[in-house]
């Protein structure tokens, strides 16, 4: 530049510093104004990861919200969700109660979308912190492992119903209410897969304060809350009055790093599994239909097939029976002979060698592994101990803890394998949880183990 236009240069720098610097002026202003919502107002203590009420899809971190910049997870929702009622919610929630339970779910969902978990606590009431924190727990767990995988689980999409089937106005004035959630997730990994889930159950209980109204608990009943928990879970249900200490927060961050460090171990032990062949000593007449168990699996993932089979939802889980029934389809008979059985001619226990009663084996995850892992001559072959890579649809999974036995069986309705034709993932399918098509290595459960499931012998 020449010594002429030193002079308008300048002229116009001072200009645009100022106008800068009236845009980040009231740039602050509005952010100050956003981020004071009503639990600050109140002189609640906040810190760590917390999202603004007025604008719920912005979070920010600080242990003096009120004066941080914002940090923008989703600037455009990921998906939503409908409230609907069953046939025994007699009375119905008001605009604002619903408006609290859409909130409160789509703040949980955009955390999954965007593998970063959100603080739910200005949902909750003054006095529900510590639930607060236990929801908070649950969705780093179920954010950690997702992060943690080979294959990318944040979602691009997800959708939800979460349909109320009975509310009770307590004398308190408080509101409890019951509620299934079915849900839709589209994974990033998976582009055009529909990860499905249905029937979790859910209690509510809602609670009116000066602020309007708010969460003074919540239940979510199935595996990830029971695995992300541990035995604190069982404590939730005794109300936050059990939760006084002032120590839960730690208690909590350590049952959250407890059950994290389990995933990591698991994941990098299951990386270090290569393709094995199928033991020679392993043989069998006839192949299993592997697209007909398929079939069928994916047909009852989000029902029970009530007409055939009765359903153990509410006697420890209908998980094993699922499977069970999957397998018979694809043609593997059922077997009474010997001590080792897998059969359900009736609901009575019986180890007898004839077509009648049911074996343990038939609808207990340990029982079934126990006959896939023992079985010999009439009925199963399968490989009980298989490398976890070299699974086919149709083959099952077991899940569980690194404290205690299986606690879970899922099939596997498809094979997801990288760009150089390694397997990285499965979508399953289950019974309770109910889910169709889901990664599993979104299973809360850290311990895994392949049932190659190969055919059968008369």
């Amino acid at each position: 530049m020449d010594g002429n236009q030193k002079r308008p240069g300048k002229t116009l720098i001072k200009i645009s510093v100022l106008g800068v610097c009236l845009i980040l002026l009231f740039a602050a202003a509005v952010y100050a104004r956003v981020i004071q919502d009503d639990s600050i107002a109140a002189g609640e203590k906040q810190s760590g990861l917390k999202v603004c009420a007025a604008h719920p899809l912005i979070f920010y971190e600080t242990e003096n919200p009120a004066v941080s910049a914002p940090i923008a997870l989703n600037p455009e929702p990921k998906g939503s969700g409908l409230i609907a009622y069953g046939n025994g919610a007699v009375q119905r929630l008001n605009s604002e109660q619903e408006q609290l339970l859409l909130d409160y779910l789509n703040l949980y969902y955009e955390s999954l979308a965007a593998l970063n978990a959100a603080d739910p606590s200005h949902l909750f009431a003054v006095g529900a912190r510590n639930q607060a924190l236990a929801r908070q727990t649950v969705w780093q767990v179920t954010v950690g492992l997702r992060a943690a995988q080979a294959s990318d689980l944040s979602l691009d999409s997800y959708a939800y119903k979460l349909t109320v089937t009975d509310v009770t106005a307590e004398e308190n004035g408080n509101l409890s209410l019951s509620a299934l959630e079915d849900s839709v997730q589209n994974f990033r990994a998976f582009p055009g897969v529909a990860s499905e889930s249905f029937n979790i159950r859910h209690r509510f209980t809602l609670i009116p304060t000066v602020s309007g109204w708010k969460l003074n608990s919540h239940m979510q009943i199935d595996t990830s809350n029971w695995v992300a928990l541990g035995s604190l879970a069982s404590l939730l249900r005794g109300g936050d009055n059990i939760w006084a200490s002032d120590d839960i927060e730690t208690v909590l961050d350590a049952q959250r790093d407890r059950v994290l460090n389990a995933h990591t171990r698991s994941i990098a032990a299951l990386r270090e599994q290569t393709a094995a062949p199928v033991s020679e000593s392993l043989r069998w007449e006839h192949d299993y239909n592997r697209e007909a168990a398929v079939a069928y699996a994916t047909k009852w993932a989000g029902d029970r097939n009530s007409a055939e089979w009765p359903d153990y939802s509410r006697y420890g889980g209908n998980c094993a029976n699922y499977t069970s029934q999957s397998l018979l389809s694809g043609g593997i008979p059922m077997d009474y002979t010997g001590t080792d059985q897998w059969k359900w001619y009736d609901a009575a226990p019986s180890s007898a060698q004839s077509a009648s009663g049911r074996s343990v084996s038939w609808a207990g995850v340990e029982g079934f592994y126990n006959y896939a892992l023992n079985n010999s001559g009439h009925g199963l072959v399968a490989d009980a101990r298989a490398q976890f890579w070299t699974g086919q649809p149709g083959d099952l999974i077991l899940l569980g803890s690194e404290e205690g036995a299986w606690r879970h069986i899922v099939i596997i309705s498809e094979v997801v394998k990288d760009a150089d034709g390694r397997t990285i993932d499965y979508l399953i399918c289950s019974n309770t949880a109910d889910l169709r098509n889901m990664p599993i290595s979104a299973y809360h459960y850290s311990q895994k183990q392949l049932i190659r499931i190969l055919g059968y012998n008369d």
